[in-house]
């Protein structure tokens, strides 16, 4: 098991660690942490809440980067998809892949705007 840590503070105040890499914040209570099995080998995400205890474990590839848009819901980029994290559903999906490497993207209200190949497309979530 990897060991990295992510340490939880509120203001100066540590109030959890956890291991693995914080991802970003699905809201202002729950974190989604990428855990690792050993060094550049995903093993699963967890949601944690602030004192760094799990909520839930949903079955997602690794999320590099993600944007909040709704309670418990994500954009995540490097995967192109719109999930709501804790109960592990996709919401969103494109039949266009999205760039691999560098992911571009981001919704904004009803339309998901992503690169794709050579393209920059808009489709509705």
């Amino acid at each position: 098991m990897d060991t990295t840590t992510s340490n939880l503070f509120d203001g100066p105040s540590l109030t959890g660690s956890l291991y693995g890499w914080a991802a970003g914040w699905v809201d202002e209570s729950h974190l989604l942490v990428n855990r690792y099995a050993s060094e550049n080998h995903y093993l699963n995400c967890t949601v944690v809440d602030t004192a760094g205890q799990v909520v839930s474990t949903p079955a997602f590839p690794e999320i590099r980067e993600l944007q909040r848009i709704g309670p418990n819901t994500i954009y995540a980029r490097n995967l192109n998809l719109i999930v709501n994290v804790l109960s592990g559903e996709t919401l969103w999906s494109s039949a266009a892949p999205p760039v691999s490497y560098g992911q571009v993207g981001a919704v904004s209200g009803q339309e998901v705007f992503f690169t794709s190949g050579t393209t920059v497309r808009v489709e509705p979530r």
